[in-house]
């Protein structure tokens, strides 16, 4: 079983050369696993900037606060095993995409502090930082994503 997840890593990953291709997919894996292990540590940051959210109760924010490094965790780590690939850049297009609209809201709402994105390791203030930094991994997960979806329609 180890031997053919092995197998079907590289036989994936050899049907497309593009150096960007694989040094984003890497990029993301990292920022994914570097961001829930972070928030995992200490997610204060993250807690107070989502108390800023007017629409959002304290037991969503606990919930929120509790899954999402979870969630991050698990996609980066399901990017590095090349699990579902297709699925997974999917799931993070969107999730990178929701950032960058809380980023917009946070900014334009006047939002203050750090987002809690990296746990205390970087602050992150709201601002057109965050914003671009959310806009260029949003774009660079939907090319990942489009061509894995590419990669996919191809024979063997």
């Amino acid at each position: 079983m180890q031997g053919s997840l092995i197998v079907n890593y590289l036989r994936d990953f050899s049907k497309n050369p593009s150096y960007l291709f694989k040094a984003l997919y890497y990029l993301v894996s990292i920022v994914f696993i570097a961001a829930g292990i972070l928030k995992i540590y200490d997610a204060t940051g993250l807690m107070k900037a989502l108390q800023q959210i007017p629409f959002l109760s304290n037991q969503l924010i606990v919930i929120i606060a509790t899954m999402l490094p979870l969630l991050e965790l698990g996609l980066g780590v399901g990017l590095l095993l090349r699990y579902k690939p297709a699925v997974i850049l999917g799931l993070a297009s969107g999730l990178f995409l929701a950032f960058w609209i809380i980023s917009l809201y946070g900014f334009f709402s006047g939002f203050s502090g750090d987002c809690g994105c990296f746990g205390k390791l970087v602050e992150s203030r709201f601002g057109w930082g965050m914003i671009l930094r959310n806009f260029l991994l949003a774009c660079a997960t939907g090319y990942l994503w489009m061509q894995e979806l590419h990669l996919q329609t191809k024979p063997f």
